[in-house]
């Protein structure tokens, strides 16, 4: 594992990341070192400091950025091919572990060969995909101030009938046009369209508590993004939007574009706090995938991420979180889908979450959700 530096003056920042160099896909600034080794930025929070960094092999660098270029030039939706993604490797690179490409294919339509290609730089491994399923302790109680990992929902009343639809709240988020609390879209079925101006409500109102849900609502939709699968909550009351995830600690930024390979090579453990679940930890277990989309989610061009982060139905909405020696949380990933675990997960009213449950999340990463205009903190 790489030397983690954590730089806790804005001092230490500029003479850190003073200097850019070539770099450009990374989307963030790279500081030269010497010829073999480059320091990358691990964290970015809404200053734009860089509160980690790390120097890096070079060579493990361009690796890393060769298999993003591999994966993004793949054709998903051609020939059975499902999704695209970069993920660890056998091989090491300066110490760190290098990374690969896997494609998921649909075996019925797919007519290649399931053996690793072995180019150049980067090998592509194919694989049958697994189908995912959309994630729809409770942190159940009435707050005054809204935190990450509680409970949400979306409940309606039409004639007399009740429909509820349940998530978790994730994080804080700010923007030039307000202070927002980030969650899934598809809580609210944001895929079907109309979702924009929707009621969140915390906690859950019970059937006999629907004749009066104004006293449980705290914010409506004012940014629904369908492919991403992220919304922005607005607060509609006196009731705040605070910058902690509840029972973790305060969220100081999120994970950079590079950070998030060096993390998932040096094999750190990320966690998230989710309303059905509670706190669970894994790792990455893959980064910078595109997808076929799941309903309407395809990540965009590579922006999603895949941990082993186990929750269940309810758990979407959560953010996955890696915490700092500093005890501040930088945003990874939004839970918005789960691969199928067959072994019950615990969750938070002693018993355990039979079915529905996951074994891997899978959502938008914290950085997408900047460069879409959106700060953590």
């Amino acid at each position: 594992m790489g030397q983690r530096q954590n730089n806790r003056s804005r001092r230490a920042f500029l003479k850190v990341a003073g200097v850019s160099v070539g770099y450009g896909t990374l989307g963030t600034t790279v500081a030269q070192s010497n010829d073999t080794t480059v320091t990358i930025p691990i964290t970015e929070n809404q200053y734009g400091e860089h509160e980690y960094t790390e120097e890096v092999p070079r060579e493990w660098l361009e690796q890393v950025e060769s298999a993003k270029k591999v994966a993004s030039e793949i054709e998903v939706g051609e020939n059975g091919v499902i999704g695209a993604e970069v993920v660890n490797s056998d091989r090491q690179i300066g110490g760190k572990r290098a990374v690969q490409v896997r494609q998921a294919v649909d075996p019925e339509i797919y007519t290649g060969s399931f053996t690793i290609q072995e180019e150049a730089d980067v090998d592509i491994e194919t694989v049958p995909a697994e189908e995912p399923e959309l994630l729809g302790c409770y942190n159940s109680g009435r707050y005054s101030t809204i935190q990450g990992g509680m409970l949400e929902s979306d409940t309606k009343v039409n004639g007399g009938r009740i429909s509820r639809s349940i998530g978790s709240t994730g994080a804080r988020v700010h923007s030039s046009s307000g202070t927002y609390m980030l969650s899934v879209a598809h809580v609210w079925s944001a895929c079907a369209g109309g979702a924009l101006g929707s009621k969140a409500y915390q906690p859950l109102p019970s059937v006999e508590e629907t004749d009066n849900l104004s006293r449980f609502e705290f914010g409506e939709l004012a940014v629904v993004d369908v492919q991403f699968d992220f919304t922005l909550i607005s607060p509609t009351t006196s009731r705040n939007i605070g910058g902690n995830i509840r029972g973790a600690g305060p969220v100081a930024g999120w994970i950079t574009e590079a950070g998030l390979g060096s993390l998932m090579t040096d094999n750190e453990t990320v966690q998230k706090e989710g309303a059905t679940t509670g706190r669970t930890s894994g790792k990455i277990v893959s980064a910078y995938t595109k997808s076929d989309g799941k309903g309407c989610i395809t990540f965009g061009n590579a922006k999603g991420v895949t941990t082993s982060v186990r929750g269940a139905q309810g758990d979407s909405g959560s953010v996955v979180f890696w915490k700092g020696d500093n005890g501040k949380l930088y945003v990874v990933h939004l839970v918005s889908l789960g691969d199928r675990e067959r072994q019950p997960i615990s969750n938070c009213f002693g018993g355990n979450a039979k079915s529905n449950h996951f074994n891997r999340s899978a959502g938008t990463s914290g950085y997408q959700i900047h460069r879409m205009g959106y700060d953590f903190g």
